[in-house]
C-alpha cells in the first residue's frame, strides 16, 4: 500500500511540474523554417526574401546561405527589415540564367533547429523573365471619354435622369439636335462602370463598392453627343457590413468575372478586387505580421494590385504612394519594402491556394481598438467555377495575425471565418 500511495503522489507532482508548460501536439515540428521567396530575380538588383517561422521557444536564430546567389552581410547592399525578413543583392553578371539554392536555418533558444532549402534561378541583368502566354480573352482597356469636336450652333446634350436602384445606374439623356449620345460612367476611385450608347443607358452597380465608407457614394457621369459634353451625377448609399469585434473579413468587390489563360498576365485594374478589413483589435495592432488569403485552385494574385488602407485607385505595389485608412491613424510614412516582392501563391489543404500579406510600416504607433480597412489586392481566375475567398487560421504555423511595436507578440483575431459576409465570386 505504502509504494501504491508513493507512485500515486510521484504521479501528481509530475502533473504539477507538466501543467504550466504542456508540450507540443505529437508530430508537430519544435521549430519549422519555410521559404517565401520573391516574384522575380535579376543579377544586380535587390530582393526581399522571407522566412515564416513556426516555433515555441522564441526568439530565433536565422542564417541564411544563398549559394553563392546573393550579397549577404554586406551592409552597403544587405539590409535585415526584421527578424525573418533580408532585402539583399542578387548576383548574376553574365547572358545566361543562372540557379542556386538557398538554404535557410532556424534556431529557437532551446537549440532546436530545422533547415529549410529552395531552388531559385537569377535572370540576367537588365533582362525581363521569360514571357507567359497572353489571356485567351485579354482584357480590354478602361474606356476612355470619347473625342468631342466643338460645332457653332450645336446644342450640348442634356442629362435628363440618373438614379441608382437594385443595383443598376439608369441614365437617361436626351439631345436636341438629335447627335447619338455616348455615355460613361466612373466612381470615386476612378474605376470605370462602362461605356454605352443610346438616350436610356443602363449600368451595373456593385453596391458593396464604398461599404467601409459612412456616406454615401458619388458616381460620375459624362454624356457627349460628339461636339460637347454634359457632366453630371449620381449617388447611392453602399451595403453595410458590420465590422465586429476582433473579426478579420474579405470581400470581393464583384461577384462575377471571367476567366483568363494566366491570371498572373493580367494588368492590374482588370481582376476583381478583394477588401480586407478588421474589427476593433482586441489588442494592440502595429504591424500586419501576416494575412494568409485563400481561394480555390485556379486564382491568383494580380501583381501590381496591392494598395494599402482604403481602395484610392493607385497601387502600393512598389511602396505607399499616399497615406490612407488605418495606415494614416496609425502615423505610418511608409513600407518598409515593396509590397510586391512576397505575395506569391502556395499550395494549401482542400485544392485552394493561398497568397501571404504582410505591412511593415514605418513611423506607425500601435493602437488597440483599430478597426477599418488592411489592403485590399485584385484577384484573376484562370478556369470557370465558383471561388470563395477565406483566411488560413493559425495551425502549425502562424499564418493570420498582427503585431504590437515591440513585435515580440503574435496576436490572433478571434474569427477568420469570412461566413457573415459575400466571399464568392462566380467565374465563367
Amino acid at each position: 500500500m505504502a509504494r501504491l500511495l508513493c507512485s500515486l503522489l510521484l504521479l501528481v507532482l509530475l502533473s504539477a511540474c507538466g501543467a504550466s508548460s504542456p508540450p507540443p501536439q505529437q508530430g508537430v515540428p519544435l521549430v519549422e523554417a519555410i521559404i517565401v521567396p520573391p516574384n522575380t530575380l535579376r543579377g544586380g538588383s535587390e530582393a526581399v526574401w522571407r522566412v515564416n517561422i513556426n516555433g515555441y521557444n522564441g526568439p530565433f536564430i536565422i542564417h541564411w546561405d544563398f549559394g553563392g546567389g546573393a550579397v549577404v552581410n554586406d551592409h552597403e547592399f544587405s539590409e535585415e527589415l526584421s527578424p525573418n525578413l533580408l532585402k539583399v543583392g542578387m548576383l548574376n553578371s553574365s547572358d545566361a540564367v543562372k540557379e542556386y539554392t538557398v538554404t535557410v536555418s532556424v534556431t529557437d533558444k532551446v537549440g532546436e533547429t530545422d533547415t529549410s532549402s529552395f531552388r531559385y534561378r537569377v535572370d540576367p541583368p537588365g533582362e525581363d523573365p521569360d514571357p507567359v502566354d497572353p489571356p485567351v480573352d485579354p482584357p480590354v482597356d478602361p474606356p476612355v471619354d470619347p473625342p468631342v469636336d466643338p460645332e457653332p450652333g450645336n446644342h450640348a446634350p442634356v442629362i435628363d435622369s440618373a438614379v441608382v436602384s437594385d443595383g443598376l445606374l439608369r441614365v437617361s439623356a436626351s439631345d436636341e439636335d438629335g447627335d447619338d449620345l455616348t455615355v460613361t460612367v466612373r466612381d470615386e476611385f476612378g474605376s470605370a462602370l462602362g461605356l454605352k450608347t443610346g438616350e436610356e443607358t443602363e449600368f451595373p452597380v456593385n453596391l458593396l463598392s464604398g461599404f467601409w465608407l459612412q456616406r454615401d457614394m458619388q458616381l460620375s457621369i459624362r454624356v457627349s453627343d460628339g461636339h460637347d459634353i454634359t457632366e453630371g451625377s449620381a449617388s447611392y448609399t453602399p451595403e453595410q457590413i458590420t465590422l465586429a469585434q476582433d473579426t478579420l473579413y474579405a470581400v470581393p468587390l464583384a461577384q462575377n468575372a471571367a476567366a483568363v489563360r494566366d491570371p498572373r498576365d493580367v494588368p492590374a485594374g482588370h481582376g476583381v478586387r478583394v477588401v480586407v478589413a478588421t474589427g476593433a483589435t482586441r489588442l494592440p495592432f502595429q504591424a500586419l505580421a501576416a494575412i494568409a488569403v485563400t481561394c480555390e485552385d485556379g486564382s491568383d494574385y494580380v501583381p501590381g494590385s496591392f494598395d494599402a488602407g482604403v481602395p484610392d485607385g493607385s497601387s502600393d505595389a512598389g511602396g505607399l504612394s499616399g497615406i490612407d485608412g488605418v495606415w494614416q491613424e496609425l502615423g505610418a510614412t511608409d513600407l518598409q519594402f515593396p509590397a510586391d516582392n512576397a505575395i506569391i501563391r502556395r499550395d494549401y489543404a482542400g485544392s485552394r491556394g493561398a497568397l501571404d500579406f504582410f505591412i511593415i510600416p514605418e513611423g506607425a504607433t500601435e493602437q488597440q481598438g483599430l478597426r477599418g480597412v488592411l489592403f485590399s489586392f485584385e484577384l484573376a481566375f484562370g478556369a470557370p467555377g465558383e471561388y470563395r475567398i477565406g483566411f488560413q487560421p493559425a495551425d502549425t504555423v502562424s499564418r493570420t495575425y498582427y503585431q504590437d511595436h515591440d513585435s515580440a507578440n503574435q496576436f490572433f483575431w478571434g474569427d477568420v471565418t469570412n461566413g457573415t459576409v459575400p466571399n464568392t465570386v462566380s467565374v465563367e
